[in-house]
Order: C-alpha cells, then sequence, then structure tokens
C-alpha cells in the first residue's frame, strides 16, 4: 500500500540562477554552501508537486510526494539492488551536513489509468509554478495544495498500489531507513512516483577493457564455444531478447547463445536468464575471468540513450577492448525480478527521466 503525504518543498530560487546547467551540476557537491547563500526557498505551506519532464524521448509525469518508510521495511517498496554498507554510511554522512534529501527516490509502479488520468487533469487545473531548463530538458512543476486534490491522490495510491518499485535511489532509501531507525522523526522519504507508461526502461550498454590475453581470432573462438556469432554489415541495436550486439576490432557482430546453452537456462532464477547475466557469466566471468562485475574497473558502462556511436568511441581502435550492446529489460522482467526476492545484475536498466539534484529538496525540520 502506497502511503504517501504532502510536504513543505524547498525550491531552487531561479531568479538568482544565471546558467541552470552550471548550477544544478553542482549541487550535489555544493548545497550546504547554496542553501546558505539563499539560493533555495521553503515554502510556508504543504503541498504535493505533480512532475512533468520533456526531452527528445517524450513527455513523462509523475507526482513527488512523501512516502511512508515502513512500506519500505515491510518490503512494500521492493528493491531491485544490493545496497552497499559503505556507500550507505557515506550517504548518510552527506544527509547530516545537507540536513536535507536533496534528490527524490524514483519508484514505479504498473500502469494505473485511473492515477494516470488525474495526474493530467490536475495540470490542466494547476499553473506551472516553476521550469527548468538543464541539459536539453524542460522540467515542469505544478504544486498541488487543494484539500480535495490531495485527498484524492493520497486515496488512488492507497487504493491501486499494494507495492511501488525502486526504479532510482536505492541507497537514498536505505539511508532514509536508516535515519528513521535512529530518529522516528524521520519517517517519510521523498520520492517520485511514475506509472510504468511514464517511463522509459533503457539498456547499460559494456565496454570491456581486456580480452584477458586473447588476440581478438582467439576471443571470437572462445566466444562461439557458447554462442552462435554472425558478422553485421552495419553496426545496429539487438533486435530482440537474447541477442547482444557485439564492436570488436573496428567490426560488428550479432550474438545468439546456443540451443544447448539456453536449456541450461530454463530452470534457473528469472534473474538468471536475463541477457545481462548471460553475458556476464558466459563472458566476462569464464572467458574474460573477471570475478566481481560490481567492482571491477575494466569494465564501463554506457547508458543506452547516448547510441552506438558512444560504444564506438569509447573502444576506439584499442585491439584490447571489446564492446557489449544490450537489448532492456522490460517492465515484466523488471517486475519480475523484484516480486521473486531476486537482484539484478548491476547496471541493469537506465531510467528515463532522470531524477536530478536540487530541482525539489526536503529539508529536515
Amino acid at each position: 500500500m502506497a502511503i504517501i503525504k504532502t510536504f513543505k518543498p524547498t525550491l531552487p530560487d531561479l531568479d538568482k540562477i544565471k546558467d541552470a546547467d552550471t548550477f544544478f551540476g553542482k549541487v550535489k557537491e555544493e548545497y550546504p554552501d547554496f542553501w546558505k547563500q539563499g539560493y533555495f526557498k521553503t515554502l510556508d505551506e504543504e503541498v504535493m508537486v505533480i512532475y512533468r519532464v520533456k526531452n527528445t524521448r517524450g513527455s513523462f509525469v509523475g507526482l513527488i510526494a512523501c512516502t511512508d518508510v515502513e512500506e519500505y521495511l515491510k518490503g512494500n517498496i521492493v528493491r531491485h539492488e544490493l545496497t552497499l554498507a559503505e556507500k550507505e554510511r557515506k550517504m548518510m554522512a552527506l544527509v547530516k551536513v545537507r540536513q536535507a534529501m536533496i534528490k527524490p527516490t524514483m519508484l514505479t509502479y504498473w500502469e494505473v489509468e485511473e492515477i494516470t488520468a488525474t495526474l493530467f487533469e490536475y495540470i490542466e487545473k494547476y499553473p506551472i509554478h516553476h521550469q527548468i531548463h538543464f541539459e536539453g530538458e524542460i522540467h515542469d512543476f505544478f504544486l498541488i495544495n487543494k484539500k480535495k486534490h490531495i485527498s484524492t491522490l493520497i486515496n488512488l495510491l492507497k487504493k491501486h498500489l499494494p507495492k511501488t518499485y525502486i526504479a532510482d535511489g536505492h541507497h537514498r532509501f536505505a539511508t532514509a531507513a536508516n535515519l528513521y531507525k535512529v530518529d522516528e522523526a524521520r519517517r517519510y522519504q521523498l520520492t517520485a512516483l511514475f506509472g510504468s507508461d511514464q517511463l522509459d526502461i533503457n539498456e547499460f550498454n559494456r565496454i570491456v577493457e581486456t580480452l584477458n590475453h586473447y588476440s581478438t581470432k582467439d576471443f571470437k573462438a572462445e566466444l562461439r564455444k557458447y554462442f552462435i556469432i554472425k558478422k553485421l554489415e552495419a553496426p545496429r541495436k539487438p533486435q530482440t531478447s537474447q541477442e547482444i550486439v557485439m564492436h570488436l576490432n573496428k567490426k560488428w557482430y550479432t550474438m545468439h547463445l546456443k540451443d544447448s546453452e539456453k536449456a541450461k537456462l530454463k530452470n534457473l532464477p528469472l534473474s538468471q536468464q536475463l541477457d545481462v547475466s548471460i553475458l556476464n557469466r558466459y563472458v566476462l566471468q569464464h572467458i574474460l575471468e573477471i570475478k566481481d562485475v560490481r567492482s571491477d574497473t575494466r569494465v564501463k558502462y554506457v547508458e543506452g540513450t547516448k547510441g552506438l556511436q558512444e560504444v564506438q568511441r569509447k573502444v576506439g581502435n584499442s585491439q584490447h577492448k571489446v564492446g557489449f550492446v544490450m537489448y532492456p529489460i522490460n517492465g515484466k522482467e523488471y517486475i519480475g525480478v523484484s516480486d521473486a526476492g531476486e537482484t539484478l545484475p548491476p547496471k541493469s536498466t537506465f531510467f528515463t527521466p532522470r531524477m536530478r539534484n536540487g530541482f525539489v529538496v526536503h529539508r529536515f525540520e
């Protein structure tokens, strides 16, 4: 059950900000100083915020509110990634210095037509309170302050959302839970809720900076033990799941797991059947002998939204690097893994829109 409440948002004073890209690019490091210098103001009234993002991929609408941390502890806010204790400690220290959450955790849920329709209805009723142009995107914020509209939103989420799923911000929510455990006044965490119809799930592509002493010819021979490999006439993305596209030695290839290997997947947990897991297991671990894909610095990640050109650029002319282009995980797989209590491999998903530091802040009172 999604239990949400209003909050007093702290918002940037756009009249004082000359260059949004520069300012918001620095907020993560410099928020305490920016707060002291008066670049942010806290509203006097309790509201919810409808948040609309427009970019080259479309228009996305969600709701920013505070969500009950108890729902996270009960498992009703479901995670799909493991958090690192050291990163939680660092984030806890940052939050104590900032005395605020400067970026919401992004939660998602299966599309609910009634929720989407209500958000769009309220966008027509309320004016844009402020608008931020940042890195080629337009961010609009609508402050919902009428009691009947707030009540409608609270009841809709309570009625339709027995569970929500963390799309981005696992460490932020884990930190919020740790804060709540030592101070019950910190019960509510800043969140942005987007239905599955209001976001894109994009892939994370891989650049691997080793061939484990294999020549490119011998590396392909090792791959052929597990995959059927065909050379492509022109670069392209995978056209379906269970296809991986490879960039090696200035050439592009398509890779499909052999039927004999596919048969072994059937009895594995869902998370281990995903393309990213197949790549990790057969290529990175078995062939390239990378033991921990989560921490090995030779494995780099490229957001799928940056296109094939970025993969090609990062591999360059090197005979010792290889790029892999993945097919995006779909919502059914993402939520299925979460509901099964499993975790996705690191950097499995890249969600659009992205949450930004400093656009809406929740200060601790």
